[in-house]
């Protein structure tokens, strides 16, 4: 079994503590904002029919995010089981959305998947894979309806913008490529670096040669597994394409539904689902754990037309409660039950 003690828990615990300071924070001044005006409805208020559609919404949103995994190291010829899927799924949900610009949780998913028996390349270019997909997905799709929206449109107008959004994917994705297909320059870097510190007395030989041996193999079987699940399986890599946009779609519901919970019947579900792309687009670029400040300033700023004053902070909390908070609660008992498995077992 994987060693969990290298994830250092004060570590993470800090990050989940500076999470919690920055979303209360700025769910207090947004109290102050709305005191006079505002109630936070509990969800015992909604209709029972409002109730099931959002637990069963909840249920399919970690399930999809799971799925995505699975049906990507399923064709990589590596079977998860369900409940190792669950586990990964919450473990990279509290990671990420604990550190800085969502950092740590493909990481940590990684981690978990080697430790159940898949191997590195595996698990690595399922984990990349699923990230891409949905990258790609957001960073495309974005830009074209702020650019097609014109109250979306004003707010990212100017040439300034366009290039540096132009530049990073420029940079994104030429990285990518150079990973997967032109990996020998990485592994030049790789090899110049490893020299540097073997040079120094920084690593023995021993050392350097195991470093060496283990980082090509597998990178050689990371590039591999990804350029067989691309260019020889197509029809994985549109049912992986298909359970994304699904999965991005059910996250970005629960706004609609939960805004029929409190009496708004008239809004068009697709324009909510416009609204969160480009808030999800905004919460891309938040550097602060979660997306705390950003994503409910993103909100803010799109929702203070659509509801009355007195519900906006209870649709901003619940939407955060589904999507975020509950999703965190129950990565870092997992987390918490993994470190705790590690240390009994060693």
């Amino acid at each position: 079994m994987a060693n969990y003690k290298d994830f250092n828990f004060k570590k993470y615990l800090y990050y989940f503590l500076v999470f919690l300071f920055i979303s209360a924070s700025i769910f207090l001044i947004l109290y102050f904002i709305f005191s006079q005006d505002s109630e936070l409805k509990i969800l015992i208020s909604f209709s029972l029919e409002s109730t099931i559609t959002l637990i069963a919404l909840v249920l399919i949103y970690y399930s999809l995010d799971g799925l995505r995994i699975y049906y990507i190291l399923s064709s990589l010829d590596y079977r998860l089981e369900i409940k190792d899927m669950y586990l990964s799924v919450f473990l990279k949900y509290f990671i990420s959305n604990v550190t800085p610009f969502s950092s740590g949780g493909g990481l940590a998913q990684i981690y978990y998947l080697q430790d159940t028996g898949a191997e590195t390349g595996k698990s690595t270019a399922a984990v990349v894979l699923r990230t891409v997909i949905s990258s790609t997905i957001l960073l495309f799709a974005a830009p074209l309806i702020m650019l097609s929206n014109q109250e979306f449109f004003s707010l990212v107008t100017g040439p300034l913008y366009i290039l540096l959004f132009i530049i990073f994917l420029a940079v994104y994705f030429t990285m990518l490529y150079y990973l997967v297909f032109k990996n020998r320059f990485l592994k030049k870097f790789i090899l110049r670096l490893l020299n540097f510190f073997k040079k120094r007395n920084l690593i023995s030989s021993k050392k350097y040669k195991n470093i060496l041996r283990y980082l090509f193999k597998h990178l050689e079987l990371f590039s591999h597994d990804i350029i067989k699940f691309v260019k020889q399986d197509l029809k994985s890599l549109f049912i992986t394409i298909i359970l994304t946009i699904i999965f991005l779609v059910i996250e970005y519901s629960f706004s609609y539904f939960l805004l029929r919970a409190l009496g708004y019947y008239q809004i068009s579900y697709l324009n909510i689902i416009f609204l969160h792309t480009v808030i999800a687009f905004i919460m891309y670029f938040t550097p602060t754990p979660g997306a705390a400040g950003g994503a409910e300033a993103g909100f803010i700023l799109f929702y203070r037309h659509l509801v009355e004053r007195n519900d906006i902070l209870s649709l901003l909390f619940f939407w955060r409660f589904f999507t975020k908070y509950l999703g965190i609660f129950i990565g870092m008992l997992v987390f918490t039950y993994l470190v705790i498995t590690n240390r009994e077992e060693n």
